[in-house]
């Protein structure tokens, strides 16, 4: 079991690596987690746009959704966790690649062992994910992940506030044409 593992070799894993375990606490960690049934659908991967391509979709995604009277409820949509995976990928560590060679440098007669709770780091020595037997794989943002979610945020908000003033133009500028009046009344 990798949790048996004595402290010295995953030192040498994350010294090596730049990957390992640690002891530290789950509220050590930077930024936010997602649960995944596999590390190997961590996201990766190159820019699908430019940045000013990426800034324009993400402005129209939040004009669109607070048309739709979706945005902000409380739970992003699948096609804003998509372009949010896509922008924040440009940052993202290869963790697939991190924890693959982790797994890889433990010794050969241990591989066959269930994996205990492990925290993996990057070269950096940031924690990018961990694996808890009875939660499975944990995706944790790195600081500069979480520097670009937060820009998205800010231009997905830019785009409802364009629409919400938008929205509100078009009811005050609107001429009233009539009165309706009930006469049974």
């Amino acid at each position: 079991m990798i949790g048996s593992i004595n402290q010295r070799n995953f030192m040498f894993l994350n010294a090596y690596f730049g990957t390992g375990t640690s002891t530290k606490s789950k509220t050590e960690s930077v930024g936010f987690e997602h649960h995944f049934a596999s590390y190997k659908d961590f996201p990766k991967g190159d820019l699908k746009m430019s940045e000013e391509e990426f800034e324009k979709a993400i402005f129209e995604l939040g004009q669109k959704e607070y048309n739709l009277g979706i945005a902000g409820n409380g739970r992003p949509s699948k096609e804003m966790q998509r372009l949010m995976m896509s922008y924040l990928s440009s940052v993202a560590p290869d963790r697939d690649k991190i924890i693959t060679n982790a797994l890889n440098s433990i010794p050969f007669r241990l591989r066959g062992s269930q994996l205990g709770y492990s925290e993996f780091y990057n070269a950096n020595g940031e924690k990018i994910a961990d694996y808890c037997p009875k939660t499975g794989w944990t995706k944790v943002g790195t600081k500069a992940e979480g520097i670009r979610s937060a820009q998205f945020y800010s231009f997905y908000i830019a785009g409802i506030k364009e629409a919400m003033n938008a929205e509100k133009s078009a009811n005050t500028s609107a001429p009233i044409t009539g009165i309706a009046i009930d006469e049974k009344a």
